[in-house]
Order: C-alpha cells, then structure tokens, then sequence
C-alpha cells in the first residue's frame, strides 16, 4: 500500500522527498487514530484519501508562503524596499476589494484574521467544503488580478495544482 501512497503523493507534488514526509505525515496520524479507524472501514480508500488531502494542504501552504514571498524585498535601501511593499500591500488590498462579496468575506476571515475554517463555517453557516472551494475561486481571480503567472513560483501553480 505504500508504494501507491508514494506515487500518487509525487504525482500531486513533484517531489519525492516532500511526497515521502507526506506519506509519513499521513502514517503518523493514522497510528495516532488507530483506536478510532474501524475494521470494517476501507484501510486502503482511507489510506490514499488521507495522503491526497495531505498533499493538497501542503501544496495551499505553499501558494501561501510564495505569496509571503513574492510581499518581500531584499535587495535596494530601506525606503526603496518600504516603498516597494506598500505599493504590493495596496495591489493585493485592491486585488482582494475586487473580489465578489462572499469571496472578499471568506478570504479576510481565513488570510487577514487567521481563522480556522471550521470556526468560519460555524460564524457563516457555510459547509467547510464550500468555503474551500470559494477560497479555491478567490486565489486564482488574485493570481489573475495580481499577475502573478509572471512569477515563475506561481507559474506552475494552475488551478490549485502543480
């Protein structure tokens, strides 16, 4: 069963040595839960449903922290740099106005306050599958807004996936 998980892991990744934390990330948490997994579940649906929903959460944090990175600047003087960071906050704070209604709510509940999605599907009423998928349509109208295709971090990124 692991060589499956492997390969699905490294294909949604593109890397063996993040796909092999996968995989282990996803052992860990079922050795943790091995209490609550019954016998008559499906060990192996359960095993590559957990190593696909680890790689999409690794492959979110990601664009996030790309994002964090395309916000910095390390090279120029200090007002320069300043400058330079007020001018993509303003970008991404008009990108993010642009965004319809419910998109702009959901992506300063989750990025800007730092809410969990469970806490936001409970304030809102929303189920969490459909506020990952909103927050999925409210990232790529940014990437689009924000040019960020050009960057070629976020080049590979379409739809969510590498």
């Amino acid at each position: 069963m692991k060589p499956a998980m492997l390969r699905e892991a490294e294909r949604l990744l593109h890397s063996c040595a993040e796909a092999e934390d996968a995989v282990q990330d996803v052992f860990e948490v079922l050795w943790r839960n091995r209490v609550r997994i019954r016998e008559k579940d499906n060990p192996e649906g359960l095993c590559m449903r957990a190593v696909k929903n680890r790689c999409l959460e690794l492959l979110r944090q990601k664009t996030y922290e790309d994002l964090q990175e395309w916000m910095l600047v390390d090279d120029g003087t200090v007002q320069e740099a300043v400058e330079i960071r007020e001018s993509q906050w303003a970008m991404l704070n008009e990108a993010i106005a642009a965004l319809p209604q419910r998109q702009r709510m959901l992506v300063q509940k989750k990025y800007l306050e730092g809410r969990s999605i469970r806490e936001i599907s409970g304030e809102t009423g929303l189920s969490q599958t459909n506020i990952t998928t909103i927050l999925s349509r409210a990232s790529r109208h940014l990437k689009r807004n924000l040019n960020l295709e050009k960057y070629p971090r976020f080049r590979k990124l379409k739809n969510g996936r590498q």
